[in-house]
């Protein structure tokens, strides 16, 4: 009995080495023949050719000097933020501020969600201090759709800002509509990929979805928004982004917006599966034969093409390729449930009320600090 034991006990773990050998051959065949794709794509300058490319627009700021005596007759809204704290891993540039920064974070968040242009910053900051702000919630929030990429500012002598004023595109003069509009879309899409069984094909899903549905096109209206790409079927790399940003994170899924440069200012996104990041470029993928050309790709191959700018630069390395090219096989791997941590580590309070977990979904029109962005 022992030796039959013992001859089973072989048996098994010969299996199993033959089996994490076979995969382990897959994957690493997956991979390489991205690699090599992207090798000639890079030797034979087929990136010059892609017209997707260059039409991100970089946050604009505008500064005003003021007198200190003029700054007791500055408008402010009166909102002065919450104890709203985003969740670490659903919006990883909150926590590369620092605390001054976080608290005008928070307060520009919540004069965007009540529709406030103009208040005045609950933290002492300068210029730098506030794109830094503006950038991070532009970049963590798609379902803000309505604020725009530039802004105003006043300042003193010193250099401390004393007022901002957000600008919000023209959604904004029938803006419940527009929220209808934009969470029918979403929902529609949502409701396609939720009958699905993996993360994975959920992603893919909305991939495919986004790319099927959406025109690229410069000239088209909203075109830095979720808005363009979901409701007016529209966009520029921007839109896409923002597009699969706000799918996935309302599908409970960590995708971050990306910006930087490829042949130009450009936005793409990164994605979590499996407790690692890859990297995914709808725009690039909707312009080209194989439009999973740049999907959950690493670091290398990826970055012969791309390079991140901004606080983009501080988001996690991508470097796994278990989920590289599995589109046209039958199976995909297990997924884990824990979710990666991010580099920084997040700011809690047990008296502070805190974002959702991924798991859970947010709509766009809910009044409530619990939302996902533009």
């Amino acid at each position: 009995m022992k030796k039959k034991r013992k001859l089973k006990k072989g048996v098994k773990r010969i299996l199993w080495l033959f089996v994490l050998i076979a995969t382990g051959i897959i994957v690493y065949d997956n991979y390489h023949v991205f690699e090599k794709y992207i090798t000639d794509f890079v030797d034979n300058k087929q990136f010059e050719k892609i017209k997707f490319a260059s039409n991100l627009e970089e946050i604009n700021a505008t500064g005003d000097e003021i007198s200190d005596q003029d700054v007791s007759s500055l408008e402010d809204s009166g909102i002065k933020g919450s104890s709203f704290i985003p969740n670490a891993i659903m919006y990883p540039y909150f926590e590369m501020l620092n605390e001054n920064e976080k608290s005008l974070y928070r307060q520009t968040y919540e004069n965007a969600l009540n529709l406030s242009t103009t208040f005045v910053p609950n933290a002492t900051v300068n210029s730098d201090e506030v794109m830094r702000v503006i950038e991070a919630l532009y970049d963590d929030h798609p379902e803000l759709f309505w604020v725009d990429t530039n802004y105003l500012y006043k300042y003193t002598t010193d250099g401390k800002v004393v007022q901002i004023i957000l600008t919000f595109n023209n959604t904004i003069s029938d803006i419940n509509n527009a929220k209808a509009k934009f969470e029918a879309s979403s929902n529609e899409i949502i409701s396609g990929a939720s009958s699905l069984g993996s993360i994975y094909e959920k992603e893919k899903y909305v991939h495919d979805k986004l790319i099927d549905s959406t025109s690229y096109n410069v000239s088209a209206k909203l075109n830095q928004s979720a808005y363009s790409a979901l409701v007016n079927k529209v966009s520029v790399c921007a839109g896409y982004a923002r597009a699969f940003q706000y799918i996935m994170m309302r599908l409970g899924v960590p995708v971050y917006y990306v910006t930087g440069e490829a042949t130009g200012n450009h936005a793409w996104n990164m994605i979590i599966l499996d407790n690692a990041c890859y990297n995914v470029d709808l725009t690039w993928d909707d312009d080209n034969n194989n439009r999973y050309s740049f999907f959950n790709l690493p670091d290398n191959p990826f970055y012969t093409t791309h390079t991140k700018t901004g606080l983009s630069k501080n988001l996690p390395s991508c470097n796994a390729t278990t989920y590289t090219g599995l589109e046209n096989k039958k199976e995909v791997p297990p997924e884990k449930i824990e979710i990666p941590q991010q580099p920084s580590e997040p700011t809690e309070s047990t008296e502070e009320k805190t974002e959702p977990t991924p798991t859970e979904e947010i709509t766009p029109t809910e009044k409530t600090t619990e939302e996902v962005q533009n």
